[in-house]
């Protein structure tokens, strides 16, 4: 074992920062810049001195690592978030309503109300739009109407004559709201005599009804609308007209109401 006067005289040469059994690299706050980064500066054994700085590199490094994995793991998760909330998105119609709602159906028909129908070999009706009123006070040329485009762009009603079957003029889904009125808007009336085969004119009386109805979540709504072609040819200066008789009313194949009654 060497001498306690041998360690005294060791441990003096090296300095009094150095001792046995413990490590000491420079003191608190010498520090100098360089990069941005503190470099350590010491004025002790420069090995200890490199593997702690090299050790407190590895260690900003590891940081700056999960730093930038957590960002990108963000960025990822980011856009899946998004496309979840926009998918269940459904706006209400009005304060207070469930935010999602299912959507309901209204399917639009067109018959004849038999009166002067089998005067004509053909009667073609053609059609632009199929407007909603939410609003019963609503006159035709308000804004705010519903415009939906019709499944038709034409029919012959003369097909539709003995009043059982019906036409299809509109078919979709709608979020559930109340209307007031329907405007079936017929755009042209083409009629072909039954007798001569020669057209004859036939003035457009279709405009729009009061029809108040609703639209629910999960139901089918559907309008029968009953068309009727007059033949006013005994009033001076009339002929053939084409008016809206009445209208069916359904909820689920259940008849709600019937205008006239029948």
């Amino acid at each position: 074992m060497k001498s306690k006067d041998a360690l005294f005289r060791r441990e003096k040469r090296l300095g009094p920062e150095w001792t046995r059994g413990s490590l000491r690299v420079g003191e608190a706050g010498k520090y100098g810049s360089g990069y941005g980064l503190g470099t350590l500066r010491s004025n002790r054994n420069p090995l200890w001195a490199g593997i702690a700085a090299a050790a407190a590199a590895m260690a900003l490094w590891a940081g700056l690592a999960r730093a930038e994995s957590d960002a990108a793991q963000r960025r990822e998760l980011a856009p899946r978030c998004i496309e979840a909330v926009s998918a269940q998105e459904h706006v209400p119609d009005g304060a207070g309503e469930a935010r999602f709602r299912p959507e309901g159906s209204l399917e639009v028909r067109v018959k004849d109300h038999r009166n002067a129908i089998d005067d004509f070999r053909t009667l073609d009706l053609s059609f632009r739009a199929l407007r909603l009123a939410p609003d019963p006070g609503m006159k035709p040329s308000d804004p705010g109407w519903l415009e939906l485009a019709p499944l038709l762009g034409r029919m012959d009603l003369t097909r539709y004559k003995d009043g059982a079957a019906a036409a299809t003029v509109y078919r979709g889904r709608l979020r559930p709201r109340r209307f007031a009125a329907v405007d079936l808007q017929v755009t042209g009336v083409r009629g072909v005599l039954a007798k001569t085969g020669e057209p004859v004119p036939v003035r457009n009386g279709v405009g729009p009804i009061r029809l108040e109805f609703e639209v629910k979540p999960g139901r089918a709504a559907m309008v029968v609308l009953d068309l009727e072609v007059l033949d006013l040819s005994d009033h001076p200066g009339r002929g053939y007209e084409l008016l809206v008789k009445g209208y069916e009313l359904y909820e689920d194949d259940r008849l709600l109401e019937r205008v006239p009654p029948g």
